[in-house]
């Protein structure tokens, strides 16, 4: 199995901080072989967040600039904790 440049940068920030990989909760994005990824990396997408400062609710959009008439599709929302 080969894995992109990308994979294996993402693989190694992962282990050597101790993190898991989360999977966006709405619409991630597929690689080739059909599993869901927990990142976008790409030349074409543009990702961009949104907090909503009165809810606490951090939302995630991509963008595909090939599609410049495309709507922005949310991909992930969460809402932040506070103690």
């Amino acid at each position: 199995m080969l894995l992109s440049i990308n994979s294996v940068l993402y693989l190694l920030d992962i282990a050597r901080n101790g993190l898991e990989p989360v999977v966006p909760n709405i619409a991630p994005l597929t690689g080739e072989d059909g599993r869901v990824l927990p990142y976008i990396a790409s030349n074409d997408i543009t990702v961009f967040s949104i907090l909503d400062t009165g809810n606490g609710v951090v939302s995630s959009y991509y963008f595909d600039t090939r599609q410049p008439d495309g709507d922005a599709v949310k991909f992930d929302e969460f809402r932040l904790k506070v103690e």
